[in-house]
């Protein structure tokens, strides 16, 4: 299986890197080869915003992937799922998304950075794993819901979240 963390900063013109050790990359659009192509068919608003993609990923066999970071909680029960969605086979495909704990301080501090980075102090968070190619977009969060939210099996992969720093 593969897993995807893509950020959005929205409106930033021209990519960044981090500006301290982690043990997670960023990769950009500019820079990266990073298939945008087949985004633009399954996520056609995320792809209207203006701003640079990025993937949080590490090595992983060669490749640059976002697996060894996180995983979904495939067997959770009882999972709030969007209400709206009616759909069984789009909603199979909303499951809690986990960071892994050795990530965990990483990928905080690299979400508050590229929120940090945009003129907007907006991004949009989307996680993705193989199959779930429906668009699905969920309201402005503050950072400290989103993380709180993450700490109760909330967030879930396949949804897009835009997170907004002056909540």
């Amino acid at each position: 299986m593969s897993f995807s963390i893509h950020v959005l900063v929205l409106n930033q013109e021209k990519p960044i890197n981090l500006d301290f050790e982690s043990q997670i990359e960023l990769q950009n659009e500019k820079k990266h080869k990073i298939n945008m192509g087949r985004y633009y068919d399954m996520w056609p608003f995320l792809m209207k915003q203006k701003g640079i993609l990025y993937l949080l990923c590490i090595d992983h066999e060669g490749v640059q992937d976002s697996y060894p970071i996180c995983y979904g909680d495939f067997k959770a029960k009882n999972i709030k799922k969007p209400y709206w969605i009616y759909d069984q086979r789009i909603r199979s495909h909303l499951v809690p998304f986990l960071v892994k704990p050795e990530y965990r301080f990483d990928f905080e501090k690299i979400i508050r950075f590229l929120i940090d980075k945009s003129p907007e102090k907006t991004i949009f968070f989307h996680t993705r794993f193989q199959g779930g190619d429906d668009e699905i977009i969920c309201g402005t969060l503050s950072l400290p819901d989103f993380f709180a939210m993450l700490d109760h099996n909330r967030i879930l992969f396949n949804v897009c979240y835009i997170l907004q720093d002056n909540l």
